[in-house]
């Protein structure tokens, strides 16, 4: 084919990743899969077992950095729906309440992620064999947030951490 585009029949992927030396990315390499011009981005993280393939109509300057945004905006969502606040759970379909039901949970949230941080400074999350965290930062702010909430009058001066954390004033308790 013209230009140095490949039909992805004829070259496999992983061939270009093996013949391009596995370190290196391969960002908006053309092909042509069913009739399309695509274009391949890959890159291998240290440690990682297997390269991260992202595959785009269009050509991309950081393809894998767009996937990555892509992973966490799933992340937050996981936890706004199975993972922390089960949204499903309210079983609203009205758009306009959906909306400021989203709304709020973004800011609880932000709110226990930040909470999260506070707690993994204040006492190191341990990590799993894998090197990732055996808690994520918005669970564990959340748990907090939720026991606080739950007890506030056992747990007053906790509550007011927790609310002088959403600005930078001071409380006058």
């Amino acid at each position: 084919m013209a230009g140095g585009i490949r039909n992805f029949y004829q070259v496999p992927i992983l061939e270009i990743w093996k013949t391009r030396g596995r370190s290196k990315e391969i960002i908006n390499y053309p092909v042509i899969i069913w009739g399309h011009l695509l274009y391949v981005c890959i890159s291998q993280a240290k440690g990682a077992k297997e390269p991260m393939i992202v595959v785009s109509n269009v050509e991309l300057e950081d393809a894998i950095g767009l996937y990555r945004r892509r992973c966490e905006i799933e992340t937050l969502f996981g936890c706004l729906k199975t993972r922390g606040f089960r949204m499903e759970d309210t079983h609203i379909t009205a758009p306009e309440k959906i909306e400021k039901l989203l709304f709020v949970l973004a800011i609880a949230f932000c709110w226990s992620y930040k909470l999260g941080v506070i707690k993994d400074a204040e006492k190191a999350i341990g990590r799993k064999a894998h090197g990732r965290l055996s808690k994520s930062l918005f669970r564990l702010g959340l748990h907090w947030l939720r026991s606080v909430v739950l007890s506030v009058e056992k747990k007053i001066n906790e509550c007011r951490k927790i609310l002088k954390s959403l600005t930078n004033y001071r409380l006058a308790c």
